[in-house]
């Protein structure tokens, strides 16, 4: 199975994200010069959210740095950030990488609640 569906169904089987008023996730990995970081939000039907990562947030920071590994191989380079975004119903996911700015997606600047960040990350 490709890494990218396993990062799929590992956030989509986690037991945070079942409850039906969960209706996406968004979150950054971070992966430059040594840095590993994950920073996610669970989404609300409600339009609020949630700072959270998954349980298996170990091995889907593994299964990043696999897909990495592999795209890397295919010749299109290693990312510094994967954007994972997931969405209900139907568990779309989207991945979406930076190639050369490693703080592109990193909460600075932003009030203490995150919710301008946060927003950043809604799958949409």
């Amino acid at each position: 199975m490709p890494p990218s569906s396993t990062i799929g169904e590992m956030i989509a089987d986690d037991a945070a994200f079942q409850p039906p008023d969960r209706v996406g996730l968004g979150m950054v990995v971070t992966l430059s010069g040594g840095t590993r970081r994950m920073t996610g939000f669970r989404h609300l039907a409600d339009g609020d959210f949630i700072p959270d990562t998954p349980d298996e947030a170990g091995d889907v920071m593994r299964k990043t740095r696999d897909l990495r590994d592999a795209l890397v191989f295919d010749g299109h380079g290693a990312f510094v950030q994967c954007l994972i975004r997931l969405t209900r119903p139907g568990g779309r996911l989207r991945l979406q990488f930076v190639f050369d700015a490693p703080k592109r997606r990193v909460p600075r600047g932003i009030g203490l609640d995150m919710s301008e960040f946060a927003q950043g990350l809604r799958p949409g």
